[in-house]
This record gives C-alpha cells, structure tokens and sequence, in this order.
C-alpha cells in the first residue's frame, strides 16, 4: 500500500509540475525531463516540505531553459508524520474515486439496460400495429374482391336471363316442352343456388364472428400478460431497492469498523511514542525532554476530531448520494409505471375500436345480405310473371284450339275448367 501510495504522489507531483510549467514543456521530451526531474526527487529523500519542492521547481526551470541546474541536496527521507498523511490521503481519494467509478458504472449500466427495454418495447408496439393495419387493409380487399365477383355474377347473370328471355320469344309452340323442363331445372337451380348463398352467408358471418371471437380473446390475453408484465417489473425493482439498501448499510458499517480499528492503532501508536518519550526524558535532563503528556493528548484528541468531522461529512456525503440514487430509481420507476398505463389505456381504447369497427361490419355484412336475398327473390318473382305473360300471350295468340299432346298434359286443368261452367 506504501508503494501504491508512493507511485501516485510521484505521478501526482509530475502532472502538477507539467501543469506549472506547461509554456516550458510543450513537447513529449520536456516532459519526460519534467517526469525524471520528479522521479529523482522522489528516489532521492525528496519530500512534501515547501522548502523540497521549491528547490524541485528551481531544477526543472533550469533544465528547461538549458541552465546548469543546481546540485540535489535533498534533505535526508526520514518518517515525516506530513508525508504520511499526504500519502494515506491520496490512497484514501484513491479508494474514493474507484468506488465513485464503480457507482458510475452501475447506474451507466442499468439505466442503459432501461433504455434499451424501453427502445425494444416501442419496436414491438409499432410493429403489432403495422401487422394490425397490414391486416385490416388484407380483409378489405378480399371484401372488395368478393363483392365485385358478386356484382360480375350478377350481371352475367342478368345478360343471361336476357338471352334466355330472346331465345324463348322465338322458339315455337313445338319447343313448350322443352322451355317448360328448362324452367323447372332453372327454378330448382336458382332455389339451390339460394339455399347454397344463404348456407354461405350464414358461414361467412359465422367465420368473421369466430374470427371476432378469437381476436377479442387474445387481446384480453395480451391485456392480462401486460398487467403480469407490470406487476413483476414492480416486484423486481422493489427487490432491487432493498438489495441497494442493504449494500449501502453493509458498506456503512465495514467503513464504521475500519475507522474504529485504525483509531484504536492511532491510539496505541501514541500510546507507544509517548511511553519511549518518558523514557528517554528520564535519561537525560528536563531540559532535552519531549513535548509534555497534555501537549501530545492535545495534539492527539485535535487529529481525531479533524478526522471524526471528516469522516462526518464524508458519511452526508455517502447518504446524500444515496438519497439522490434513491430518487432517480424512485423517478424511473414512477416514469415507467406512468408510461405502461398510457400504454394499457392506449390498447384498450384499440381494442374497443376494433369491437365496434367489427360489428360494424358484420351489420353491414348482414344488411349486403339481406339485400342479396331480397334482390333475387324480386328477380324470380318477375321472371316468373314474365313467363307468365309470354304464355298468355302465346295462348291468346293461338286461340282454344289444342294440340293432343297440349290437351292431354292439361286435361286435369280442362276437367276442372269444365266443372266449373257446368256448375254454373
């Protein structure tokens, strides 16, 4: 620890004298001068007394300059109670620095481990609402699609009935057979066709409220996993919190310790120095003996109450720090649980949008097809009167007179016809 202590005040003492002479020393070989100069002085008795470090200051002025420096007569390196306390000092700032260092780092690492979460969290939340806009626009479409297919059979279907309509004007009575059967297979065709839509239609709704259904599930599900997600984050940094706390209580009582045990070997240390003082002072005369016992347990209990209100401020410094520590976390967290709100509340309102968007389809879905429905039964209800019509005019046309065939499909219709005008 000595040899550490040493090694910073020499490094010290060499960044302080560049630092005094930096217009001299403006290239790396001035400072190297200035870094030998030092290292002389330190291997050489050299010490922290004004009078030391002046004479230093003369030499490496006059090497810098190209003067012949002065010849080191550094005083005797003997146990300077100043040197000592310069060099725990330094090792004290040392230890200081190291653990500020370690702090530093550890509040740089977590609060950039909170940074990326928070990065990682928007990402995910964008990309689900593009997947969820890229899905919307998909139904649409296929919506769109369908519909126009629908309109296509539609027309195609009304062209159809179109010619159908022409061709049966100019078949003849030898063809009523024929027209009558192909009415009977269009009839049972189209009622198949409806009943095959309707089965569609009921399958399609079925389909997009089962589709409703499973969405609505899970985002109840990412609901739920969310509050599990914000639950444990507050249980985690909790347990963080406490570990904290006991670390700081841990490290304040092993700092309590240490201070005790080096005032107790302060103490002991006097103790000693002052016993071979006595002892030496009997040996000689009153006039060649050490500092009297007040003056030393003076001196004594002055360096410990300089140390005890160092050490004092040192410890408000230390609860200062952790108070303000203690704040940011407290900040973070409160941030953070804030921000997940905004976010739960934020995806319910989503949610309820999709609900209503939903069924505000399947309303509409259902209103298409009750349209559709109806818009066939009127078209088989006027191409029924339009055969209807076109018979009537065919009879009308062609008088009572019947074929054997006509008079042998009818003959039940012509009984009753009979019937009636006798009875009458």
């Amino acid at each position: 620890m000595a040899k550490d202590a040493l090694t910073a005040l020499t490094q010290t003492l060499t960044e302080k004298m560049r630092a005094k002479f930096a217009t001299l020393a403006q290239d790396v070989v001035n400072q190297e001068v200035i870094a030998q100069e030092v290292m002389a002085f330190m291997t050489q008795g050299g010490s922290v007394k004004v009078e030391d470090v002046t004479r230093l200051e003369e030499n490496i002025r006059l090497k810098l300059t190209g003067d012949k420096p002065k010849k080191r007569t550094w005083h005797k390196k003997v146990s300077d109670e100043w040197t000592q306390i310069a060099m725990y000092e330094i090792s004290e700032h040392q230890k200081a620095q190291e653990q500020k260092t370690t702090v530093k780092n550890k509040n740089k690492t977590e609060l950039r481990a909170l940074l990326d979460e928070q990065v990682q969290e928007r990402k995910a939340r964008e990309a689900h609402e593009k997947e969820e806009a890229a899905r919307f626009h998909l139904v649409e479409e296929e919506a769109l699609g369908k519909w126009r297919e629908e309109e296509k059979n539609k027309q195609k279907k009304r062209v159809d009935a179109a010619m159908v309509l022409k061709l049966e004007r100019d078949e003849q009575l030898h063809e009523q057979k024929i027209l009558r059967e192909q009415e009977k297979n269009r009839k049972t065709l189209e009622e198949e066709e409806v009943k095959r839509q309707i089965l569609a239609d009921l399958k399609k709704q079925k389909m997009a409220h089962e589709d409703a259904r499973m969405r609505q599930k899970e985002d109840m599900r990412r609901l739920q996993e969310s509050n599990l997600e914000t639950r444990a984050m507050r249980q985690k940094l909790k347990e963080d919190e406490t570990a904290l706390e006991l670390q700081y209580q841990a490290e304040y009582s092993r700092i309590l310790e240490k201070q005790e045990a080096k005032r107790l070997e302060a103490l002991t240390h006097f103790k000693e120095k002052q016993n071979r003082q006595e002892a030496a002072g009997t040996s000689v005369g009153e006039y060649k003996r050490w500092i009297s016992d007040d003056i030393i347990k003076s001196n004594f209990e002055r360096y410990e109450s300089m140390k005890d209100e160092e050490e004092r401020r040192r410890k408000e410094k230390v609860l200062e720090m952790n108070r303000h520590v203690k704040e940011v976390l407290d900040q973070q967290v409160m941030e953070k649980k804030m921000k997940k709100e905004n976010m739960d509340e934020v995806e319910k309102q989503r949610v309820g949008l999709s609900m209503a968007k939903l069924a505000l389809e399947k309303e509409k879905e259902k209103e298409k097809s009750f349209q559709r429905l109806q818009q066939r039964l009127h078209h088989k209800k006027e191409l029924e009167e339009q055969m209807r019509l076109r018979e009537a005019a065919k009879l009308a046309k062609q008088g009572s007179d019947m074929s054997h065939i006509e008079r042998s499909l009818n003959s039940e219709k012509l009984g009753k016809a009979k019937t009636g005008q006798g009875q009458n």
